[in-house]
């Protein structure tokens, strides 16, 4: 499966301990496929100054470089996994909707 990530709208400090421009807030998209099916979050990341090693202006920005403090912040782990059940569900035979067995059908 391919994952991909999508990184945008990112919220700046105009200076933060000397530094200008230093993202504190961004939304992300997470998409997973296979060769027929998709499925995406889209999700919204608070920077924890604690937890990233280094600022960094917002002009040197990479893409992997903001990968990683988004997997330093939320569990993406768990995330891509809830997307590979979803994509591997698209193509099962499904049922929804269903009450509980203890709930007499009408």
């Amino acid at each position: 499966m391919n994952i991909t990530w999508e990184f945008n709208k990112f919220n700046m400090y105009e200076t933060y301990n000397g530094m200008p421009d230093v993202v504190y807030s961004y939304n992300y998209t997470v998409t997973v496929s296979d060769e027929t099916n998709s499925a995406s979050q889209h999700g919204f990341v608070r920077l924890n100054f604690d937890v990233i090693s280094e600022c960094v202006p917002f002009a040197s920005l990479t893409k992997e470089t903001v990968q990683q403090w988004t997997e330093a912040t939320i569990d993406t782990q768990k995330i891509i996994q809830n997307l590979k059940e979803a994509v591997l569900a698209k193509d099962a035979n499904t049922k929804q909707g269903v009450n509980p067995p203890w709930i007499q059908q009408a």
